[in-house]
């Protein structure tokens, strides 16, 4: 079944296998399936009409990142990336599943190297967030893409891009509904509690946040603007979401 969905997301968007392929040629890899790529796709496009950069916590080795930095070079906006390219820190009790290393076999180098490739305004911040954040303290960000598995990691991230996000702007969470992920779906509903947002699930264990539009529905909102929709009967983009 997981095959057929991402073969359904190809097809209604040809543009995502050019994108990736052009990702790879460069030497970046990723571990997101066909569909939350396309969710990507459609927040970065999204993104290209608000103001502000992009920002990915949590690289790994640079798929993602080579993705967005495609559909943004147009824009000329500025993609950051930060990663420890160390692994995960360590995990705190709220945490069920992953190590401290976990995600330790990439190369800083090898990503950063691949994306500049793709596009010269990408910017490729290495090591914990404790040291990096302070780098892009004064951006404001259009679409942000988190997907660091860990509570605290999560809570930070959530901490520092919600009030930099311009108004619009999406947030994606890779790891919200990922069992191994427990700690990263506690930390984005107690920071939830206290704003009027909702979370929203997009497709697997990847979910959003609509900053600033609470009452509207983000996934029909994203699956219509990545493509594949109109080839899809709705009981297709159903199965897309599982």
């Amino acid at each position: 079944m997981g095959s057929l969905r991402n073969t359904a997301a190809l097809i209604g968007s040809p543009r995502l296998g050019r994108l990736l392929k052009h990702a790879r040629g460069a030497g970046l890899e990723t571990l997101l399936c066909y569909r939350r790529l396309a969710m990507l796709v459609a927040a970065a496009e999204h993104g290209a009409n608000l103001e502000g950069s992009a920002v990915e916590f949590g690289t790994f080795r640079g798929g993602s990142a080579g993705v967005l930095a495609q559909v943004l070079k147009p824009t000329g906006k500025i993609l950051h990336v930060l990663d420890s390219f160390e692994g995960l820190p360590p995990p705190t009790d709220r945490d069920n599943y992953h190590k401290t290393g976990d995600f330790n076999d990439t190369a800083f180098e090898v990503v950063r190297d691949g994306l500049l490739k793709i596009s010269s305004a990408v910017r490729v911040h290495r090591g914990y967030f404790d040291v990096t954040l302070d780098a892009i303290r004064e951006e404001r960000f259009c679409v942000a893409h988190i997907d660091v598995d860990l509570y605290e990691s999560v809570r930070e991230c959530l901490e520092f891009t919600y009030p930099r996000m311009a108004p619009g702007g999406i947030i994606l969470l890779d790891d919200y509904g990922a069992r191994t992920c427990l700690g990263a779906k506690a930390a984005t509903d107690e920071f939830l509690a206290t704003r009027p947002e909702r979370i929203h699930h997009l497709t697997g264990a990847q979910h959003g946040i609509w900053v600033g539009r609470p009452g509207d529905d983000l996934f029909d909102y994203l699956r219509r603007r990545s493509g594949w929709t109109g080839n899809l009967p709705v009981l297709g983009a159903k199965m897309f979401r599982r």
